[in-house]
């Protein structure tokens, strides 16, 4: 998959950050220029690391961010993305519900059921 920023050219990006900056009064947020650096990593993250404008902090977390898995984040964010993923499979179960009903009721076939479960598990994976 293409990453879209790199369709953007690189003072265009920079002053797209700003306005954004600007438009959500982000000031007190996050400083610009550290936004601007961030978006610069994310539109090609090798090119960033080698022009040098990386710290050896920045340049450590960005290592260790690679080798980092859900349980070495922070509690509350572990809690955040554990629960949207039991909310996205309790939404899925009901829904095979809904389908196992409307079978039941005449509105579909098993086989088209069947069909709606294994491609239902197949996203899962």
């Amino acid at each position: 998959m293409d990453n879209p920023l790199l369709y953007r050219e690189p003072d265009d990006q920079d002053n797209d950050v700003r306005t954004f900056h600007k438009l959500h009064e982000l000031a007190d947020v996050v400083d610009v220029d550290l936004l601007i650096k961030a978006a610069r990593l994310a539109r090609d993250p090798d090119l960033f690391k080698a022009s040098g404008d990386l710290s050896k902090i920045e340049r450590k977390a960005l290592e260790k961010e690679k080798t980092s898995s859900i349980w070495q984040q922070p509690k509350d964010l572990r809690v955040i993305v554990l629960t949207c993923c039991i909310g996205a499979i309790v939404q899925y179960v009901s829904g095979l519900g809904r389908s196992l009903a409307l079978t039941k009721l005449g509105g579909g076939t098993k086989a088209a059921l069947s069909q709606q479960i294994w491609a239902g598990l197949y996203r899962l994976v």
